[in-house]
């Protein structure tokens, strides 16, 4: 395995989860776990990386943009960005399958709301769309 894998989260409950699962599938030597804020993860790497998975996060920082710019900061040049969202008709399906039917009914209530940055945060945060293949790739 040739892959050095650097993961951020602001849990120490997730981080110490991510390792316990790193050692049980003999991969810890090529992890580097850090706990901290995602804006903050420019302070705990050596080196621009090669691939960034931000999956189910952008919608929930304060300010999206200066997290694009966070993570561009930190990428390589020719390097990838991988950003999915909340999905909201991924949501009702899975509630849909599950046979939560009256949370369905009740127009599945949040807790919270949260104001999603989607696509609009990407230009100005200086990114633009490369490709697209069932998700889209930015650049």
């Amino acid at each position: 395995m040739g892959h050095h894998v650097t993961l951020c989260d602001l849990s120490a409950e997730m981080v110490a989860r991510a390792r316990q699962a790193a050692a049980d599938k003999g991969v810890i030597d090529n992890m580097h776990f850090v706990q901290c804020a995602a804006q903050d993860i420019a302070q705990h790497l050596e080196s621009p990386v090669d691939l960034i998975l931000f999956h189910a996060v952008l919608e929930w920082v304060a300010e999206p943009q200066e997290m694009l710019r966070t993570l561009w900061s930190v990428l390589r040049p020719g390097g990838a960005l991988s950003l999915m969202f909340y999905n909201a008709n991924g949501l009702l399906m899975h509630n849909m399958v599950v046979g939560n039917f009256d949370y369905v009914q009740l127009g599945m209530p949040k807790k919270k709301t949260y104001a999603v940055a989607g696509l609009s945060a990407f230009p100005a945060a200086g990114l633009w769309l490369a490709g697209r293949a069932g998700l889209a790739h930015y650049r």
